[in-house]
């Protein structure tokens, strides 16, 4: 819902750009949209209260911002003046404390920090796997974290992962026994107690992948095809 809430909301802008005159025409339809999806954005949000009132705060500034395009004069330019301004200080301190981790959103996170090795080793996967493969990985856990049970960085790799970002899968989320299983499903892949093509999947792979932690010892079917500092990219050998 999220990503196609910020997809609608840009075409709808960019057409309101092209012709304000229809902005003005349906702005009671456009501003009842974005007020009638807060509720869900300020209750529900998974990273918690911190984004739900940052979710408000854009909404709020959209608002703003649509109101001088169905206005004329003056008054309308001032105000549009006076938004910009504004938000661009706001934006800039809420960028500085993203970055210093002082926001209460970055300190749930805080634990998993994005590195340059992060970035390398799905980089490989995406160059050294096939494309119809599926990838197992240590970067997953019970807590909902980045490198844990909110490992949405995985996707960098465009590969498919068996098990990586349970908290926004409303069937795991919402099972803890379907999700244990999973993650020990995973943890015997990645200690060879199974071979991967006997994990219970959707479909059939034509090969699988493993990015676990370097200092990780893997089973002897695995096999290395790249490594940096902390973490390795290994092939199953059939």
């Amino acid at each position: 819902m999220r990503i196609n809430y910020v997809c609608a909301v840009i075409v709808i802008g960019l057409a309101a750009i092209d012709e304000p005159a229809r902005l003005r025409a349906s702005r009671l339809i456009a501003f009842s949209g974005l007020l009638l999806y807060l509720p869900a954005m300020l209750l529900t949000d998974s990273a918690g209260e911190s984004m739900g009132f940052g979710w408000f705060a854009i909404a709020a500034s959209i608002i703003f911002v649509s109101v001088p395009r169905c206005e004329a004069g003056a008054v309308a330019s001032f105000k549009l003046g006076l938004l910009v301004r504004t938000a661009s200080a706001v934006i800039v301190l809420a960028l500085v404390a993203l970055a210093r981790g002082v926001l209460p959103y970055t300190q749930h996170l805080a634990t998993d920090p994005l590195t340059p090795q992060l970035r390398d080793i799905w980089k490989e996967v995406r160059e050294l796997s096939s494309t119809d493969s599926l990838v197992f990985t240590d970067q997953v856990g019970r807590q909902p974290t980045l490198l844990g049970g909110w490992n949405t960085y995985a996707l960098h790799g465009q590969r498919q992962v068996y098990h990586a970002n349970w908290y926004q899968s409303m069937l795991l989320r919402n099972n803890p026994e379907q999700r244990e299983m999973r993650l020990n499903t995973n943890d015997d892949v990645l200690s060879g107690r199974l071979a991967p093509a006997d994990a219970t999947v959707t479909r059939k792979y034509n090969g699988f992948y493993a990015v676990v932690s370097t200092n990780r010892q893997m089973d002897a079917h695995w096999h290395r095809i790249y490594a940096n500092d902390a973490y390795s990219l290994y092939k199953w050998d059939k």
